[in-house]
């Protein structure tokens, strides 16, 4: 099977600490897009020591929203919590790190602040360790090492680590192949709405690997990741893969697909 990779998403800090009424006024600004307001609140709480707030003025230093974008001055105040133990605010340092963006890029400084975050069970830094270790970036190629990391956030919900170990079952590397728990793993990140776990395991029910053969289901996870795909090339390459799986049924059968597809909703 065609292995299909999930990018790496930033993720912004969640909002919530002990000085709930100040941070609450700053979300609220941050969703009515006043970001001035939102910067404000959260620079006079960070002189107070909330962690939360410093990683939040980060985030607005690196998207550039209400200010001018200032990757130097996002990792000045990452580090700030960051080094207090933070995890998301170690989590978005890596990044910093990895891309070279206002600090010097370093590959292995960045994995050393995502191992950081994920060894507080931090669950993107998690899925995000996996990820290195099976490319080696910034620590060397292990997929048994991924497979770990992945593992650990799986098993609490985390879809794209459910993903990554579904591919990992699939191909058989750093665990033995098992196409029933790839398939089990795909079906779990697939029923969170991600796409490309929902072509695969269109491909699992369509080649009747670690599920049986099953056309409907097959067409029904395939029309929902070429519904849900936002690159072209790739939501192509889906839609191709429905279209296939159309040849094989009769009326009645592809018309219970895209009933079955039109009435799922993630969960």
């Amino acid at each position: 099977m065609k292995r299909l990779l999930i990018g790496v998403a930033i993720v912004v800090a969640a909002v919530g600490t002990a000085t709930a009424a100040p941070m609450d006024d700053a979300r609220a600004a941050l969703q009515r897009k006043d970001y001035a307001t939102a910067l404000r609140i959260w620079q006079t709480q960070s002189e107070l020591g909330d962690l939360v707030a410093r990683t939040n003025v980060g985030f607005l230093y690196e998207s550039g929203d209400g200010v001018e974008r200032d990757y130097g001055e996002a990792a000045k105040w990452y580090r700030r919590a960051a080094d207090q133990g933070h995890a998301p605010a170690e989590f978005q340092l890596a990044f910093l790190y990895l891309n070279g963006r206002g600090v010097p890029k370093n590959e292995e400084e960045g994995a050393k602040w995502i191992r950081r975050a994920a060894e507080r069970g931090y669950l993107p830094a998690q899925d995000v360790l996996g990820k290195l270790h099976e490319a080696g970036q910034g620590v060397p190629k292990d997929a048994a090492e991924a497979a770990k990391w992945y593992r650990a956030a799986a098993e609490k919900g985390h879809a794209p680590a459910a993903f990554g170990l579904g591919l990992l079952y699939d191909d058989g590397k750093g665990v033995p192949q098992n196409p029933v728990e790839a398939a089990k793993w795909y079906s779990m990140a697939a029923d969170r709405g991600f796409p490309r776990p929902q072509n695969n395991l269109g491909a699992m029910y369509a080649a009747g690997s670690g599920v049986a053969r099953d056309y409907v289901q097959a067409h029904k996870w395939y029309n929902l990741a070429a519904s849900r795909e936002g690159d072209p090339a790739t939501r192509e390459i889906f839609a191709k893969n429905r279209d296939r799986a159309a040849a094989k049924l009769s009326p009645a059968q592809l018309g219970e697909a895209q009933r079955l597809a039109k009435e799922w909703k993630p969960k």
